[in-house]
């Protein structure tokens, strides 16, 4: 086959890299080459770039080595490349993608339109809160698809509440009688301030031009003019001491000083990176208030020290990988065995129920094996020193590969801004 193309797993998103048929072999694969790939498939930005055949062994000779792509290219063809690659088939290179991505304010999922039936305010929020801006609206655009039946619209959508950090935080349904167009969103208030580790987009660590804040003189004001900046009414209440988790990343500034009445956390009084040395148990977060308007409790510090109860690792990317236990033709376990009943004798069932497991157990460690590259990689690219890069892997890779809230939303708000 022609052109760029993943193979792998039986997902659009993520697999060894080809072009032209053949694989392409990892030496100097790096993520800005991966963002490539995925820009090249029409889908969101590049989580990870893979190696040593992470995806399955290829069977053809390899076409491309020694990728070098700044990261803009419009095509991998238009990078750097050797075309003699000198590979074994144990080097193939890979990529997981974003499925959703926002191009003019279109939002696609899985390089399909979204449709914009059932879209509101709150979806339009979380789209524009995933690229950067505290306020967005669904727009009618010039650029919006009128509804016709020559547009393949993705067969799902989001049912989004509005807090979500992005829209693969929010539950998916079905959307196969779209009787609206495809959804464009007009977004309104960039923003340089993000809220890490917390329950939902209104709590966490504050984290400032993609680096955490620190704790010292951290007050009310402070977080009341973050919280306005990102589109919420007010801070309910700050906290210190990286109360949603440790920070990883070099911090950005320290001594906020705001009055509480500014418009943006950028012209708060504050020390620049230079003049900040704080440990990763000192970032600044905040609690913010969320109005009834928007249909949501209060949070407060109590809700989360709750919720502070294990989660199953990598909700998010195992979300986007999908159940290994749903329904391919319908009717479920219960109906496949009914069926196999007809007739049966009792050793069939048992046999097809021990095949039914192991079906679920072989897709079940697919998928922990994948989670489990894309949280080493971003270790690996992220992490400071050789001490918190140990450190994140023991908190993270926790017995029962369960970790706490905080630890798990941080790492994975961490690869959404890759």
């Amino acid at each position: 086959s022609k052109g760029i193309s993943l193979r792998g797993p039986a997902h659009s998103f993520l697999g060894n890299v080809y072009y032209d048929g053949k694989p392409v072999c990892d030496d100097k694969w790096d993520l800005l080459d991966a963002q490539v790939v995925c820009h090249q498939l029409g889908l969101g930005p590049a989580i990870a770039a893979t190696t040593d055949s992470f995806f399955g062994i290829p069977e053809d000779e390899f076409g491309f080595d020694n990728v070098e792509c700044i990261g803009s290219e419009s095509a991998l063809l238009n990078c750097e490349h050797s075309t003699t690659p000198n590979c074994d088939m144990g080097e193939a290179a890979g990529v997981i993608c974003s499925r959703v991505d926002i191009r003019q304010g279109e939002v696609f999922l899985d390089n399909l339109p979204v449709c914009s039936t059932f879209w509101d305010e709150k979806h339009a929020k979380v789209a524009c809160r995933q690229m950067g801006y505290s306020n967005g609206v669904v727009s009618n655009g010039v650029v919006a698809r009128e509804r016709s039946s020559s547009v393949n619209y993705h067969q799902q959508t989001f049912d989004c509440s509005g807090l979500e950090q992005n829209l693969l935080g929010c539950p998916m349904v079905n959307s196969s009688n779209c009787t609206g167009q495809q959804v464009n969103v007009l977004c309104t208030g960039p923003v340089s301030v993000k809220l890490i580790g917390g329950e939902n987009s209104a709590s966490g660590n504050v984290y400032f031009m993609n680096g955490p804040v620190c704790d010292d003189n951290w007050d009310i004001e402070d977080g009341d003019v973050v919280c306005r900046n990102l589109g919420f009414e007010s801070a309910i209440e700050v906290t210190k001491g990286s109360f949603f988790g440790p920070v990883y990343r070099d911090f950005t500034t320290n001594h906020v000083q705001c009055s509480g009445y500014e418009d943006t956390f950028e012209v708060c009084s504050k020390r620049d990176k230079k003049g900040t040395f704080c440990s990763k148990m000192e970032a600044a977060g905040v609690f913010c208030n969320v109005t009834k308007a928007n249909g949501h409790h209060i949070n407060k510090r109590q809700d989360q020290e709750a919720a502070g109860s294990t989660v199953n690792i990598g909700q998010q990317v195992m979300g986007a990988l999908g159940s290994c236990n749903e329904d391919s033709g319908g009717g479920g376990e219960d109906g496949e065995l009914e069926d196999a009943a007809e007739g049966a004798a009792e050793d069939a069932l048992i046999a097809a129920r021990r095949s039914k497991r192991n079906s679920e157990s072989g897709c079940s460690d697919a998928h922990g094996a994948i989670l489990d590259s894309v949280l080493n990689l971003w270790t690996n690219q992220y992490a400071a020193s050789q001490e918190e890069r140990e450190t994140l892997k023991k908190e993270v890779m926790a017995s029962g590969k369960e970790v706490t809230s905080n630890i798990m939303n941080q790492a994975l708000s961490a690869l959404s801004q890759s």
